[in-house]
Formats: C-alpha cells, structure tokens, sequence
C-alpha cells in the first residue's frame, strides 16, 4: 500500500522519476516498521508534502536527525 502511495505522490506532483528514487522507494518500505525514517531532500519532501502514511518518521534533513534521535529516546 505504501508503494502505491508514493507512486501516487509522484504522479500527483507531476515530478519524473530519477534513477536514484527506485532504491528510496524500496528504503520506504520500512517506514512502518521505523522510529525515524532517512532518504533523500527531494524524496523525503515528495513524500511529506503528500502525506504518505508514517511521514511523521521521516526526517527530511541530515541536520535534523540527532534532535529527532533525541526525542524518539526521550
């Protein structure tokens, strides 16, 4: 169901698939099973700005991620 989500989010922004988005889309495929998911700028904004389930895991940017770490542990 996820995959179908981000094929959606792709076909809903009209934005072309590049190369590197099959190996993220796969990656996406843990979102329900992670605390804290990392991809891209590009595919993790693609996949918040549509709202793809879990996309309150995902963190957009590197510099984010020891904050969000933190709060997961808190």
């Amino acid at each position: 169901m996820i995959a179908a989500r981000i094929l959606f989010a792709f076909h809903n922004d009209g934005r072309d698939i590049k190369n590197s988005d099959g190996i993220d889309l796969i990656h996406a495929m843990y979102l329900p099973h992670a605390d804290l998911w990392r991809g891209d700028r590009a595919f993790s904004t693609l996949l918040i700005n549509n709202r793809v389930d879990f996309c309150s895991r995902i963190v957009p940017s590197l510099a984010e991620l020891p904050g969000r770490i933190e709060a997961v542990i808190a």
